[in-house]
């Protein structure tokens, strides 16, 4: 019975086991991807979080135990008000044990701002599947979330003038509409045009027409505030929309502070630019956006006409009671005439009706009606003109004398011009008289007889939008009336000419639209038949219910030889017994007229788009069309295209390299491209500028590319191309060249940009047998060139010997590995000797690699390596630990420690979390802080100095000494030595390298000597090795030496017998 208790407790402790096994994993797996993060655990039922890792904040302490973590959160009030929501979220699906979960919020931080956090979260299960805990992390997620808000702002801003581009003005002002709810409130919308501004861009070019677009668009969005909504709306056309004006006069006298901001920008001959402003209110003019637009637009229109520069506010009877040249309104003249038809003559009018309804020739129709009114009325002229793709033309025009010069391109012209003002002139009014033409017209009409011409003008209308107009022309007798007599008396055009010319124009209008529609329809006729024929379109008509073939193009046999009317289409086109299952006309809903889908047909090896479309006609079932279209190029034409920049797709590239390299005749090369920083244009200039410079980079490397080489984009800049290569030397030369003559063209095209091409170089040998193998040296070669880009154009061979060294690389960092798992790097001391006293003043702590065969890897092999993959930070941080642990024996045993000096690399200065973690670190050994020496090198401020500085500074008010080493080796810190939070200076050996001390190296280190002590730094000679070393750096007045003239690097056992 024991026995068998025994074993269910032991069962029992093997579940638990595994349990937290899993646990762990869970924990392991939430770690491995972790850097800078807060990791949590949390107790479903003690809903009990306790925060393992510190992040900031509220968080700043290491296994931070948080009870009733929900409430406890929401107590401390440091989430943001709009996240509550979805903390509350968070901590449901923790208590409901959703599996995995992540939520993003904002909490507080202790400078008062808030930051993005994201929480992730798994959940852990017991052996019953009862949710126990949760396992997550916490990640500051604040840059990502800025980065996507400022690529939404750019978005919506025009490129130029960084002002509302259109899309986003209309969107932000249809917010303020929206919300209108009837009460009394106005808000001002105005559109701005800037006078004469195409003049500017052809007299000075149009980077000055740029330069006055950007300087307008800065005064007029700093005439107005935060609230109001200023846009370009398209070339010099703004808008500005102002909600909540007090009155209708404020309105007016926001659109002269618009014209007055304009009048204080200059042009290049120092004249001041003018302005046109178009107002409407809302929501008196208008309640949408588009009604508002139009109604400002008219209104500013109507200021162009004018004469531009000034305002003009929308106002309805403005526009659409126009006045004729006598004054008088049409409605109420046209209500005069049309009261009966007495007025119409009738023969003139039959004669018209006979010629147009019996006619076989519509248009010879219309002339000899023209012609007819001509010499009945004695008319000068008559015209037709139709407006159509913003282009007036003469359609038909009779004169009084078939030799008369009557210039068809001055009157297109002229209507061309002023269609607007035509337009508004039919507005309301079914006719315009004309007593005495205007300067205007004189001015498009000049050359002809035009101070006594009089004009009735009809319009041709579809609806209400206008195509036309025909115009009937008197030119008076010089020896009649003078001119101030016509213009004086109502009229010479009657009631009754006007009554008859209208009837007869209406006919005409109603037989030319249905001549223009015939026409247009024998058009579509011809041009779909040219289209069916040009492309073979394969198209036939089924019956819904059938499934039989009721119509079949001409060319749907030349694809299916079996397809005829009456078949089933099933049976014809795809050769089968019943319906097809993947039938496309399966595919269309029920509220859906149109399908359309991809098929692969392995009879025919083809991709097609097969679409289909519901035919109905009265009386008859429902009907099918089907059309096929091969789209095999399209898509493989797609599959082996960049879209951008028109090379080669990476699978196309792939596949055709390889045949290439087959070919062992030819030698090829794989060069990597790519441009230094080139997100930085895309940040700086846009998207679509970087798009452009893409584009213009691959149209240069396919100019200098022959037939035989290839290239593709990977991605963004990269490119690979495989070039021709007879040797390493010619090589050289074309990268050197493509290279060069590249960055000149784009700096030529892009003056603002420093561009520099990177480029990684591999060339092909016969033992190279894996394309992938190939394309991975080039780009390691590609990397490289980016390490050791020196402001230039840089580029790099990968070799034989760069492949021996890569491998030794690979090697060696395993090797590191090991040596950390198997405790191999051991800490040795070497002393450091005061001068005054000639013993011991301290230690320098230092690594050693002693392998378990008893050789040494000196620190020059490893340490540069450690520090470029980051395992430096393992190797100090075992250091660290041994020498603590030593120096805490020695206290114990009571001797007197020396400050000992460690080595702190520059990656642990990028951690914030570092100057804490290190005091943590020497307390937990119980040391004085100021028994230990950090010692930096000069290098470590090469880059973010003000960063370096501030860390540095934290260590030292710990009560840590700092020291520089290695000082006056390469980067130069002069400039910021008083700034420097130092205490010691060690000079570098290379000084005393040379035996005896030259001049030369006596001046420098004399100068290095006399600024540290006016620093009041302490200074360490290192690399001392002989007896005149000492007395000269004695003499000096240094205050300690490092050297193998006293000690060498000692394991710490001996350094303990010396203390």
């Amino acid at each position: 019975m024991r026995d068998s208790e025994k074993e269910l407790r032991l069962q029992k402790r093997i579940q638990e086991l595994e349990h937290e096994l899993d646990l762990s994993k869970i924990k392991y797996s939430i770690l491995a991807d972790c850097t800078d993060c807060g990791l949590w655990e949390y107790d479903i039922e003690t809903k009990c979080l306790n925060q393992s890792k510190k992040l900031h904040g509220i968080w700043e302490h290491n296994n931070l135990d948080i009870p009733n973590y929900r409430d406890t959160v929401l107590g401390w009030g440091i989430i943001h008000p709009e996240d509550v929501d979805v903390f509350k979220a968070y901590c449901n699906s923790m208590d409901n044990g959703v599996p995995n979960f992540q939520y993003d919020l904002r909490a507080v931080t202790d400078d008062a701002t808030f930051t993005w956090l994201r929480y992730t979260g798994s959940t852990y299960y017991d052996e019953y599947g009862k949710p126990i805990k949760v396992v997550g992390k916490t990640i500051d997620v604040t840059k990502e979330k800025k980065e996507k808000e400022d690529l939404e702002r750019k978005a919506n801003l025009d490129s130029l003038t960084k002002l509302n581009n259109k899309v986003h003005t209309r969107a932000l002002i249809e917010e303020y509409l929206n919300r209108y709810d009837g009460e009394n409130i106005m808000h001002g919308f105005y559109l701005i045009d800037i006078d004469n501004f195409k003049q500017v861009n052809d007299t000075w070019g149009h980077l000055c027409g740029d330069n006055l677009l950007v300087q307008f668009a800065n005064r007029i969005l700093g005439a107005f505030t935060t609230n109001d909504i200023v846009g370009r709306i398209g070339g010099d056309e703004f808008l500005v929309f102002v909600p909540n004006i007090k009155s209708y006069a404020e309105g007016r006298r926001i659109a002269q502070k618009i014209i007055t901001n304009g009048s204080k920008i200059y042009l290049e001959n120092h004249q001041t630019i003018t302005l046109s402003v178009g107002m409407s209110v809302f929501p008196r003019d208008a309640q949408s956006y588009d009604a508002l637009f139009r109604s400002a637009d008219l209104a500013l229109y109507r200021v162009k006409q004018k004469g531009k520069n000034g305002f003009c506010a929308y106002d309805k009877k403005c526009k659409y009671k126009m006045r004729n040249s006598n004054g008088e309104r049409p409605e109420a003249m046209n209500e005069i005439i049309f009261k009966n038809m007495e007025d119409v003559e009738t023969k003139l009018f039959d004669y018209s009706f006979e010629t147009i309804s019996t006619a076989d020739d519509i248009g010879e129709a219309i002339y000899n009606i023209m012609m007819e009114v001509g010499i009945y009325y004695d008319l000068f002229r008559v015209s037709i003109v139709e407006y159509a793709n913003k282009k007036a033309k003469v359609t038909k025009l009779w004169t009084k004398e078939e030799n008369i010069n009557t210039p068809k391109q001055r009157i297109e012209g002229y209507f061309t011009n002023s269609w607007r003002n035509v337009e508004e002139r039919f507005y309301s009014a079914k006719f315009y008289v004309s007593n005495k033409l205007n300067e205007k017209d004189k001015e498009n009409l000049q050359g002809e007889e035009i101070e006594r011409r009089q004009f009735v003008q009809y319009p041709i209308l579809d609806g209400e939008e206008l195509l036309g107009v025909i115009t009937f022309e008197k030119l008076l007798d010089e020896n009649t009336e003078s001119e101030e007599e016509i213009s004086s008396r109502e009229g010479c055009w009657t009631p009754s000419q006007i009554s008859t010319l209208s009837c007869i124009s209406k006919m005409i209008s109603s037989y030319l639209l249905k001549l223009n529609t015939k026409t247009e329809v024998a058009d579509e006729l011809l041009y779909t038949g040219y289209a069916l024929d040009s492309q073979k379109l394969t198209f036939y008509v089924i019956d819904s219910d059938s499934y039989e073939l009721r119509y079949v193009s001409r060319y749907a046999n030349e694809l299916f030889p079996s397809i005829a009317v009456g078949k089933k289409c099933y049976e014809a086109v795809m050769n089968q017994k019943q319906p097809c299952s993947n039938c496309p006309i399966a595919g269309l809903a029920a509220d859906k007229q149109h399908f359309a889908t991809e098929l692969y047909s392995e009879e025919f090896d083809t991709w097609f788009t097969v679409s289909v479309s519901v035919v109905n006609k009265e009386n008859r079932n429902r009907q099918y069309l089907l059309c096929w279209t091969d789209v095999t190029a399209f898509l493989e034409r797609v599959r082996s295209t960049d879209q951008l920049t028109g090379t080669l797709s990476y699978d196309k590239f792939y596949a055709e390299a390889i045949k290439k390299l087959s070919n062992t005749e030819r030698s090829y090369s794989m060069l990597y491209f790519g441009i230094k920083d080139f997100a930085r244009i895309n940040d700086e200039f846009g998207f679509e500028i970087g798009d452009m410079v893409i584009k213009l980079l691959a149209n240069r490397f396919i100019d200098v590319l022959s037939e035989q080489e290839l290239i593709c984009r990977i991605k963004g800049d990269d490119f690979i191309i495989m070039v021709e290569s007879k040797d390493l030397y010619h090589l050289k030369e074309r990268t050197y060249l493509m290279c060069r003559t590249t960055e000149i063209f784009l700096r030529t095209i892009y003056p603002a940009m420093n561009m520099y091409c990177i480029c990684g170089m591999y060339e092909v040998t016969a033992e190279d047998y894996s394309l992938s193998a190939i394309l991975d040296k080039a780009n390691k070669a590609r990397k490289k060139a980016y390490q050791m880009f020196n402001g230039d154009h840089t580029f790099f061979i990968y070799t034989k010997e760069y492949e021996r060294q890569e491998m030794e690389e690979i090697q060696l960092e395993r090797d590191i590995i090991e040596a950390l798992k198997t405790g191999q790097f051991q800490v040795y001391i070497q002393p450091k000797v005061s001068l005054d006293t000639k013993k011991i003043g301290g230690g320098e702590a230092l690594v050693r690699w002693v392998k378990p065969d008893g050789s040494v890897v000196p620190p020059g092999r490893f340490i540069p390596l450690a520090e470029k993959n980051g395992m430096v930070i393992e190797i100090d941080h075992e250091v660290y630990n041994v020498l603590f642990k030593q120096m805490r024996e020695w206290l114990d045993e009571g001797k007197t420690v020396p400050v000992i000096s460690i080595n702190v690399s520059r990656l642990h200065l990028l951690d914030d979390e570092f100057p804490a973690f290190f005091e943590s670190l020497v307390d937990s050994y119980g040391l004085p802080h100021k028994l230990i020496e950090v010692e930096v090198t000069e290098s470590v401020f090469f880059d973010k100095v003000d960063r370096m500085i501030s860390m540095i500074s934290k260590i030292r008010e710990m009560g840590f000494q700092i020291s520089m080493d290695d000082f006056g080796t390469g980067y130069s810190t002069l400039n910021i030595m008083s700034n420097l939070p130092l205490d010691i200076i060690k000079i570098d050996g290379k000084f005393f390298m040379n035996t005896p001390l030259d001049e030369r190296n006596r001046t420098i280190i004399s100068a290095i000597v006399n600024l540290t002590k006016s620093l009041d730094f302490s200074i360490v000679c290192e690399g001392i090795e002989t007896l005149e070393q000492v007395k000269y750096i004695t003499n000096e007045n240094c205050d300690f030496a490092q050297g193998y003239y006293f000690y060498k690097p000692m394991p710490m056992q001996e350094f303990g017998k010396l203390i």
